[in-house]
């Protein structure tokens, strides 16, 4: 019993205080990852972790679940807080879960009762929880981080960004109305140099064409801030395009058609993205979806009275704008009599560039049409 009651009372206190948190979590409303409390909560839970391995008398099946959860939250409540974003349930949800995930964890640890008949130590089952741990925690990672920026790039691009065997791909759909194309082409701000180079040949051969782009009249060029994040992960930052026979029209708005609250969390963002390590405090709280809708549907409406400017002028608009962009502009076209005609995908980054910097060649072949 003496080495019983210490380990129990540091159990039922992890319990107490997970249990706590959740509810605080589901009343108050808190987005995923942005307090605090699950900040320290990981850290408690870190030490539980370790009790649970150096112990038997510490119940795997009642903590076990419970720093799971705890983890989620860290990174970020994925998949779920992509269903949840914008409505009422964000900055709740997680701790919904969290106290579900509580209540079965209490009632495993009141049906197992005292576990005193265990030893206070046993090598042979703390080498065993620490392999289960880390070899199961390593694939449920993984598993996790690919499912999730699955989800979230399907529910964010609706498929402009997505995923094969050889690594992240863009879409490219073409709608056709009265003898017009509109070339809606999904971007990402870094990705392979011959890779954007593939894509720009792709519309740098129609004739008749216009491509409207993601920058203001009078913009500077080269003004992509993501170089940074680019030399970080092996790859270039978003090229210009190339003066290559289309006309070239800017078509985002200036950013004084932007509130001031919004213009001050883009220029944290940029500044964040080249390397200013005091900048993503100011990113910190809550993310706002009415921000966002800013951000997105706003520029959207601008980019659309562009094409309307230039659509009955040419026979081919080209739009390779950021991917987030591209599914408000999809829904105005269909609405307006435009027809799905065609999509193809394009390799934008691959895995064996980013993981092992390994050279690669990634020209048109890389295109693939849907049938």
């Amino acid at each position: 019993m003496e080495g019983e009651a210490p380990v129990r009372m540091v159990t039922q206190s992890w319990l107490a205080l997970y249990a706590v948190d959740g509810l605080l979590l589901a009343w108050v409303g808190l987005a995923p990852a942005s307090s605090v409390s699950v900040l320290l909560l990981g850290l408690a839970g870190l030490g539980m972790a370790l009790l649970a391995v150096a112990t038997p008398r510490v119940p795997a099946r009642v903590v076990g679940p419970t720093l799971a959860v705890v983890v989620w939250r860290l990174l970020g409540a994925m998949p779920l807080s992509a269903y949840t974003w914008g409505t009422p349930w964000f900055s709740r949800s997680d701790g919904l879960v969290q106290l579900t995930v509580g209540a079965l964890a209490v009632a495993a640890w009141i049906r197992l009762g005292d576990t005193q008949d265990r030893p206070s130590f046993d090598w042979r089952r703390s080498l065993g929880r620490l392999g289960v741990g880390l070899l199961g925690g390593t694939v449920a990672l993984v598993a996790y981080v690919w499912t999730s920026w699955t989800v979230g790039m399907h529910l964010l691009t609706r498929g402009y960004v997505g995923a094969n065997g050889s690594g992240i791909t863009v879409a490219e759909r073409t709608f056709e109305r009265s003898g017009t194309s509109v070339h809606l082409v999904g971007m990402i701000h870094v990705g392979e140099a011959s890779a954007y180079a593939a894509i720009h040949e792709g519309f740098c051969a129609l004739e008749d064409a216009v491509v409207l782009t993601e920058a203001t009249p009078g913009q500077p060029a080269s003004t992509n801030p993501y170089g940074s994040v680019a030399d970080a992960l092996g790859l270039a930052k978003q090229p210009d395009v190339p003066d290559c026979g289309p006309k070239v029209v800017p078509a985002d708005i200036y950013a004084e058609a932007l509130s001031e609250r919004t213009n001050a969390h883009v220029d944290a963002a940029l500044d964040a993205l080249d390397g200013e390590a005091g900048a993503w405090s100011a990113l910190s709280g809550t993310p706002d979806p009415e921000l966002f809708r800013e951000v997105v549907d706003l520029r959207n409406e601008g980019l659309l009275h562009v094409l309307r400017e230039h659509q009955d002028d040419f026979r081919h608009v080209v739009i390779p704008w950021g991917a987030a962009h591209l599914p408000g502009v999809e829904a105005h076209l269909l609405a307006e009599g435009w027809e799905l005609t065609g999509e193809q995908h394009t390799v934008l980054i691959r895995y064996a560039t980013v993981l092992m910097g390994a050279p690669t060649v990634n020209g048109p072949g890389a295109s693939t049409a849907d049938p």
